[in-house]
């Protein structure tokens, strides 16, 4: 599903048992995976891992709309998660704004406000180069576009 705003996506996580959106640091551990690669799967770029660059370099994907998820099989993380580099972006919880910290934190948590929430992973509109799994913008939380969601779960103590 696409064209959900951001509180839409948060109170579905919340209704769907008591999930919620991911942090920016939980969706890009997840999508960076222990070594930090570039993309999910690792630091090389091909049209069969992510559906991405439709504009320009994966003609497959030229015009199209989102595609079903998982249909980039080769793309899955480590962990088996799918779509984590392109399809749709991806809201998190997080505001946008205020700089990383120069130190290592674990799990940082992000601006306490703002006026932009934070997407990651790029769309199938997004060229290859942006879809990296580090890549980050800011989007308005009313806006709808080519952007989606994903909800986690909390971890047992």
């Amino acid at each position: 599903m696409t064209c959900v705003p951001w509180q839409s996506a948060h109170d579905f996580c919340e209704w769907d048992g008591g999930r919620q959106l991911p942090t920016e640091a939980q969706w890009e551990q997840a999508a960076r995976n222990s070594a930090g690669s570039k993309y999910p799967w690792g630091d090389t770029f091909t049209c069969d891992r992510a559906v991405l660059a439709g504009a320009s370099q994966c003609m497959q994907y030229a015009g199209q709309l989102p595609q079903p998820v998982g249909s980039a099989r080769a793309g899955a993380s480590t962990e088996r998660a799918f779509d984590l580099t392109g399809n749709a972006a991806e809201w998190v919880a997080d505001w946008f704004g205020g700089a990383y910290p120069a130190q290592a934190v674990t799990n940082p948590t992000g601006a306490a406000s703002g006026s932009a929430r934070i997407q990651r992973g790029g769309s199938w509109q997004t060229l290859a180069g942006d879809g990296v799994s580090y890549a980050r913008r800011g989007e308005v939380p009313a806006s709808s576009g080519p952007f989606s969601f994903r909800c986690a779960r909390g971890i047992d103590p």
